[in-house]
């Protein structure tokens, strides 16, 4: 049976070790068993550290638990982050975290199981991704505004001419990466071309000769009819171009391919590009080019009548182009139930086409814009 002391000598003894006595010195002040002062001392509600701060017994309680806890986190995350299983980079985000909150590195990469000079690596190459985050960040809007622009038909390369033309320099990889991530996906179905068959009417010669880049607008201007379908209609397009700039300088949608196509085709792109004299028009040999019509109409407009070789697409091979790009962007992708309805969508590509995008031919510059560019410098040289 425990022997019960006076409370007055408790205390006593706890008064002497709070102001620095030791246990032995104690002991032999008072003649009591060791295991009892001790017992006194560490069970009491004040205890003094070395520092002179005290503590209650319930509070050192609480941080024995909190300190278990705290052991236990760290135990589960150093099994956790030792699992080869977790990849690096989920450790490297998880001690970024960590580093943010002002945790040691040391510590972090310890427990993370993280070199540390990978980790240095990773904050580094970070604040890289900071800056090309803010650029795709900022690159996007445009990049979908000018392929809704574009009604998508532009890919990397020809929005990368748009952007340049706003003032951005972006390379085709970022551009694809971006337009893949927002799943802008061009709408081109390519087609096969057929060339039918020409009349052999070898009283009209190839003037041209595959000369395509003549050195001022209005000097060779090249033709063709394509044959489009509108439910069970068969419409034709015909379209004349300006070799100079590649503009379109005529063009007529009709349900007939005759000689009055192309006749009243030329004769709106002739007065609405102010009759200009010295001119050839180049076209193949199918009758309604070489009909006695259209024949009087080019002589009495002192036009030069040029055509293709028999059975070579190639003595056209602009506008064979020119229709291959326009049927990708437009005619495959969709399909008409009315005339009326081709006709808004041909008057709306081919301001496209001559006012926004860009062709490689000309520097990467609208058919438009390359025009304006030689009469400024021609008004330049006047002036």
């Amino acid at each position: 049976m425990s022997k019960k002391y006076n409370i007055h000598i408790k205390k006593k003894v706890i008064a002497d070790y709070n102001n620095g006595m030791l246990i032995k010195e104690i002991v032999s002040k008072y003649g009591l068993p060791r295991s009892t002062i001790t017992d006194w001392v560490y069970k009491n509600k004040d205890i003094v550290d070395m520092h002179n701060h005290k503590y209650t017994k319930s509070k050192i309680d609480k941080y024995e638990e909190e300190l278990r806890k705290k052991e236990t986190i760290i135990t589960i995350y150093e099994k956790l982050f030792s699992n080869h299983d977790v990849p690096l980079k989920c450790r490297l985000y998880v001690a970024e975290i960590l580093y943010k909150k002002k945790f040691s590195v040391y510590l972090i990469c310890n427990v993370l199981h993280v070199d540390k000079s990978k980790f240095y690596r990773y904050l580094k190459r970070k604040n890289t991704r900071v800056w090309f985050e803010k650029e795709t960040e900022l690159l996007t809007p445009l990049i979908i505004e000018i392929f809704t622009l574009s009604k998508g038909r532009f890919g990397p390369q020809k929005i990368k001419i748009k952007l340049e033309e706003k003032g951005f320099r972006v390379s085709q990889k970022k551009i694809s990466s971006i337009m893949k991530t927002n799943k802008l996906v061009i709408n081109r179905i390519r087609t096969k071309l057929v060339y039918p068959k020409k009349n052999k009417d070898y009283t009209i010669r190839n003037e041209l000769k595959q000369n395509f880049n003549p050195d001022k607008p209005n000097v060779v201007w090249a033709s063709d009819v394509t044959y489009i379908k509108v439910n069970d209609i068969d419409c034709y397009l015909c379209v004349i171009m300006d070799l100079f700039s590649r503009k379109v300088v005529g063009y007529m949608v009709s349900t007939t391919n005759t000689d009055s196509l192309t006749t009243r085709t030329f004769n709106k792109a002739y007065f609405e590009r102010g009759e200009p004299q010295g001119l050839m028009f180049h076209s193949d040999r199918g009758s309604n080019y070489t009909s006695k019509k259209m024949k009087k109409l080019l002589k009495a407009c002192g036009v030069k009548q040029s055509v293709s070789n028999t059975g070579n697409p190639y003595d056209n091979a602009v506008i064979e182009s020119f229709f291959a790009t326009f049927k990708k962007e437009l005619i495959n992708l969709k399909s008409y139930d009315t005339v009326a309805q081709l006709k808004i969508d041909v008057d709306e590509y081919m301001d496209y086409y001559n006012h926004y995008r860009p062709h490689r031919t000309l520097g990467n510059k609208t058919p438009s814009q390359f025009e304006d560019e030689y009469h400024e410098r021609l008004n330049a040289r006047k002036s």
